[in-house]
């Protein structure tokens, strides 16, 4: 079975952010090590099972300033490519919108970029009694073949006070199935991603 390489030590959350003007009002660095999206409440942990947080993103948007961001995780691979990777997204929702309408426009985005892509099925599902956020959400699984490596790749989208929360997932699945490690990080991520999201925001009641 194939190890991972060490990961890159990252500098303390604090100084990440300070690395990057844009996420000064934007995001707050917790005692924890996490980092705290203020506006909306979404908090980035410094790890989401084993993968490791590689940066902060605040992208340009016309609702204004921190309407639109995100955390990048991931692992390195042996070969010096990514093995799996997620992002977590906040983006402030348009009046509205619903979280069938804005699923359907990232799903859509998906397909367009990867017309081949083959759909698995839902992403995540819930068995037994649910928590009442599961009303809002919706989720896609993919498989994507480029570059002659197949990846699985998952899309989940919630919509919650007002902001829609999505989160991106793709893993190697050429290292996935070999590497038990992965297939948690990669396959389990999103599900959990999510839960902790809807925690964090306080709707997981």
């Amino acid at each position: 079975m194939p190890d991972f390489p060490p990961q890159p030590d990252l500098p303390p959350t604090s100084e990440m952010l300070a690395r990057k003007p844009e996420t000064k009002g934007v995001f707050e660095a917790r005692d924890d090590g996490a980092a705290r999206h203020i506006q909306s409440g979404m908090i980035c942990p410094r790890k989401l099972g084993t993968l490791n947080v590689w940066r902060f993103q605040v992208y340009p948007s016309p609702a204004g300033p921190g309407t639109d961001v995100g955390c990048d995780y991931g692992i390195q691979g042996l070969d010096d490519l990514w093995v799996c990777k997620l992002t977590l997204f906040a983006i402030k929702a348009e009046a509205g919108e619903t979280a069938d309408t804005a699923f359907r426009r990232y799903k859509d985005e998906v397909e367009r970029a990867y017309p081949q892509a083959k759909y698995l099925g839902p992403a995540v599902t819930f068995k037994g009694e649910t928590p009442a956020y599961v009303e809002h959400v919706r989720s896609a699984e993919y498989e994507i073949v480029a570059d002659d490596i197949r990846y699985q790749s998952d899309l989940v989208v919630m919509l919650a006070g007002g902001w829609i929360f999505e989160i991106r997932g793709t893993g190697r699945m050429d290292v996935v199935q070999e590497e038990a490690a992965a297939a948690v990080s990669c396959l389990v991520a999103p599900s959990f991603a999510l839960t902790m999201t809807a925690d964090s925001i306080g709707t997981a009641e």
